[in-house]
């Protein structure tokens, strides 16, 4: 049988169902190494974490005035994220002003808040229909989007095809 390499935090983390979907793509943020004694045995306890982590490490002070909420996302993704003055992270938010139909905020500050935590507060702007959640997938794009419908929650299984470490 083949070795495979040893895990290292920062490393790539991508569960799937095998197949195509995707439940989880981050990294491993802490790594345990255990031998078991009467074992030849090595075995990883990882915590990962998502690519919304990057979004922990930006601090947004700013206000804004007359701009629906998706202005502001972008104007936070634009200023504070990935601002190439700042060591721009690559997490990329696509806005689209023609199909913007989000509610108009009149007046909003964030006082040195995170960029996840102006987010959180945008989402719970929404009003009637229109309320938002929002994640980064796989490839690093924030996603910003109207919540809809509630999803069932998919059972994971620890089978191999189903949870690896990705390449």
């Amino acid at each position: 049988p083949g070795t495979a390499a040893a895990p290292q935090t920062g490393m790539p983390v991508k569960i799937t169902d095998g197949a195509d979907v995707v439940y989880f793509w981050g990294t491993i943020e802490t790594l345990t190494i255990s031998i078991p004694t009467a074992t030849t045995a090595v075995f990883y306890g990882i915590k990962c974490t998502d690519y919304s982590k990057v979004l922990e490490r930006h601090l947004v002070a700013d206000s804004y005035q007359d701009l629906s909420i998706l202005a502001i996302v972008n104007r936070i993704m634009e200023d504070h994220v990935n601002n190439p003055l700042y060591d721009p992270e690559g997490i990329t938010f696509t806005y689209n002003m023609v199909d913007d139909d989000s509610a108009n905020i009149e007046e909003i500050r964030f006082n040195y808040v995170t960029a996840k935590d102006a987010l959180d507060k945008l989402a719970l702007l929404g009003t009637g229909t229109k309320i938002y959640y929002w994640y980064v997938d796989s490839s690093r794009k924030l996603n910003f989007i109207e919540k809809t419908t509630a999803t069932a929650a998919t059972a994971l299984t620890d089978t191999a095809p189903s949870i690896a470490i990705a390449d």
